[in-house]
């Protein structure tokens, strides 16, 4: 039986730093308090509500950090020395965080696999509720080795897998498959211009997966043709 990884041992060295740093970050926010300022305190509380946000999109927490960033150049230099260490830590989550398109790809590969969380699981020693949270884009880059079991359980390249985790890959660039070009555009949008969610955008990869997967003839075509029509009400709701 494979040894299940647990997302806590995955992430115990981030915890004991987080501890660490919360109650520096206490401290000064009671220094604060007693010296009456309510400009540091308000930038202590948005930096607060940002860490949070973990589960966020990072493009919109990395926005609002920027935004903090040139709040803070305005105070002292010591105080702002001090809510720089707050900042750089949570721009070292940013920089690390799984990328959108990842946890997508994940999550559709498993589906065109026919897998569940646990048979994911089962196969790559990584524990559900971790792989659940990577497909969500709520955990942070995995490491080389947990993508090569993904991949190999996944039944596709590890370099189909490396780019979108951020990492670099040493053949040479194939094209992208158009669900690739779909869920890894961050920018994409609907015909009116309306930027699409994650959710929209798996949605869109089922209703073409659907197209070219499915065979629609004589004796799947009802079935098929209502799976399609399902995917397109789903998708419908969401723009």
């Amino acid at each position: 039986m494979k040894e299940v990884v647990n997302e806590e041992v995955l992430v115990g060295n981030d915890v004991v730093n987080e501890n660490k740093d919360t109650n520096w970050f206490i401290q000064l926010e009671m220094k604060m308090k007693s010296a009456g300022r309510k400009d540091v305190l308000e930038i202590i509380s948005e930096l607060k509500a940002l860490e949070s946000s973990k589960e966020s999109p990072s493009e919109e927490r990395q926005e609002k950090l920027n935004a903090i960033k040139e709040k803070v150049e305005d105070f002292e230099q010591e105080i702002a020395k001090e809510l720089g260490k707050k900042i750089k830590t949570i721009q070292t989550q940013l920089d690390r965080a799984i990328p959108e398109a990842f946890g997508s790809l994940v999550k559709h590969y498993r589906e065109r696999a026919k897998l569940t969380l646990r048979d994911l699981e089962n196969l790559t020693g990584i524990s559900a509720s971790y792989i659940n949270r990577l497909e969500k884009g709520q955990r942070n880059t995995p490491t080389f080795p947990m993508i090569e079991k993904l991949a190999t359980a996944l039944k596709v390249s590890v370099e189909d897998l490396l780019p979108y985790a951020k990492m670099k890959k040493n053949s040479k660039k194939r094209a992208k498959t158009i669900l690739e070009v779909i869920l890894s555009e961050e920018d994409m949008t609907s015909p009116d211009g309306t930027k699409l969610s994650r959710d929209a955008k798996e949605e869109i990869a089922k209703i073409i997966s659907s197209i070219f997967e499915k065979k629609f003839d004589a004796s799947s075509q009802l079935q098929d043709t209502l799976q399609l029509i399902s995917y397109i009400n789903n998708l419908k709701s969401l723009i």
